[in-house]
């Protein structure tokens, strides 16, 4: 125990930096203070454990994820204050958490409160990320109300980065079992820095400063979302001063509004990747038409007239502060190959290949645009493809009954940086977040997502990674940006993970 107690003051203190480095001690008191956010898509539910990284932010804001990230996406202590393998063993994780964590209802999080969120839902319900920790975690100990041992049933090398990611948060036991499932989606309870007030669904979410939260008061009392789908419609709410922010703007347009008096654009990178997720059916299992489509798309010229050289063009499904990045690799951009290789099987632009082609429009940053200038570079080499626009949660629907299309432009979302986190996941035929389904990688990934050696694991996504865009299974473009736009006296600094947090923001 006492390696464990110098650990958990270690980590308290790592933390205790940490939350300065975010802005999270202590925010400046105000009692007045609001703010109105346009913002680019709504919630499906409330219930935080969806597959849903547009809503990440809003739910950071309501509830707490088990561990965080700092800008530079090294993971930090939250409401997990330490951790530690026991004795080196990858199956049996020790966990303490804060005791000084309340819900927004009073009653105190504790570590019953995790394993209800990571063992016991996951059990009794159907969750988007349940067959993760349902394959994983063979049982979480109760050792005291701030400390379990997690026993796994296979080593899970990005327990910790799950911890601080996408659908990962703890939920309040007893309310939840005292309301239902039900109950709780229409009045959510968290531990965040904000507590939920109000939520029409298409129309707006309120929600009302925590002054009990552990990490300090929030600076902003009240935020409401106004949920603009429409790009144009959030531009125009901040231009008139009804909104005091826009998220994922385009980049034109969050460029223009920074020359104009009284407001602020920003357009940065951020910890996605946009890439055409490709399904092995149809005209898709022919190598020839995958490698002519990737072999036409000219990267840098997307980059560089959509986003103004922002988004760096990519060779591979991470980008190129992963881990699982391959320095020297990189994919052509080659018009003429790409016309020899559709010639072999009689297409060219006198008669092209024709196939489904998907594409969101304003959930990300010029999406729709992007998809359409890779339509009009296929046109020139005999691909017919012309984009057709899909709501993400349609999408959602049609990729987990294997219904989806067989192209479909996405930006992944993973803010750890981790390779299982893109490309093991995009392509884990186990799992349904990926589109190609093909045993022989599946088979790969199985041993990689227990593999307990993380050089030897790193090493292989990079050999997964090139064999992926060498055979054009999926075709990565360019690293995603986003894009804001907000009144002068707004004062955010916003994070590489693309999040939009009211907590971490300020009024002059």
């Amino acid at each position: 125990m006492n390696a464990l107690k110098r650990l958990a003051g270690c980590a308290a203190a790592a933390a205790a930096v940490g939350l300065l480095a975010l802005g999270l001690a202590q925010p400046a008191q105000a009692d007045d203070k609001e703010l109105v956010i346009a913002y680019h898509a709504d919630l499906p539910s409330w219930d935080p454990s969806l597959n849903f990284p547009e809503g990440q932010a809003i739910f950071k804001t309501v509830f707490d994820a088990p561990l965080m990230q700092e800008r530079s996406l090294k993971i930090i202590p939250h409401a997990i204050s330490a951790w530690e393998y026991v004795g080196g063993d990858p199956l049996t994780l020790r966990l303490n958490f804060r005791d000084d964590i309340t819900f927004h209802n009073g009653d105190k999080l504790t570590a019953e409160d995790f394993k209800f969120s990571f063992q016991e839902r996951v059990a009794s319900e159907t969750l988007d990320f349940g067959g993760i920790w349902a394959g994983y975690i063979k049982d979480i100990e109760i050792v005291s109300p701030t400390e379990a041992i997690v026993h796994f049933n296979a080593p899970m090398p990005t327990a910790l980065e799950w911890w601080a990611f996408l659908g990962s948060y703890i939920l309040p036991k007893k309310y939840y079992m005292e309301v239902g499932r039900d109950g709780f989606l229409k009045n959510p309870v968290g531990s965040g820095p904000y507590r939920f007030v109000d939520y029409q669904r298409g129309s707006r979410i309120v929600l009302e400063a925590y002054d009990g939260y552990w990490g300090g008061a929030p600076a902003i009392k009240r935020v409401t979302y106004e949920i603009l789908p429409d790009a144009p419609a959030r531009v125009a709410a901040v231009q008139s001063g009804r909104a005091d922010v826009a998220t994922n703007i385009p980049i034109r347009e969050a460029l223009r509004l920074d020359g104009e008096e009284g407001l602020t654009g920003k357009a940065f990178p951020v910890t996605r990747v946009f890439y055409l997720q490709i399904a092995n059916k149809n005209e898709m299992n022919n190598a020839d038409i995958r490698a002519a489509m990737h072999h036409a798309i000219d990267k840098k010229a997307i980059s560089e007239r959509l986003y103004s050289g922002k988004t760096p063009p990519l060779a591979l499904t991470v980008p190129q502060y992963s881990p699982g990045h391959v320095e020297d690799y990189w994919f052509p951009y080659d018009p003429d190959k790409a016309i020899e290789l559709l010639a072999k099987h009689g297409y060219g632009p006198d008669n092209p290949v024709t196939f489904q082609f998907m594409t969101s429009n304003g959930a990300f940053a010029n999406d729709f645009e992007m998809a359409r200038a890779i339509s009009g570079m296929w046109k020139r080499v005999g691909i017919d493809a012309p984009p057709e626009v899909i709501e993400l949660s349609k999408y959602y629907e049609l990729n987990n009954t294997e219904s989806q299309p067989e192209v479909f432009l996405y930006s992944w979302d993973n803010s750890t940086g981790d390779p299982e986190i893109f490309t093991g996941y995009m392509f884990h035929g186990d799992f349904p977040f990926g589109s190609w389904r093909e045993e022989k990688i599946t088979a790969w990934l199985r041993d990689l997502f227990t593999m307990a050696d993380y050089d030897k694991r790193i090493q292989q996504y990079k050999e997964l990674n090139v064999h992926v865009s060498e055979e054009s299974k999926a075709i990565p473009l360019v690293q995603s940006a986003m894009s804001v736009a907000h009144k002068d006296d707004v004062v955010f600094d916003p994070f590489p993970q693309g999040w939009v947090m009211p907590y971490f923001m300020d009024r002059m």
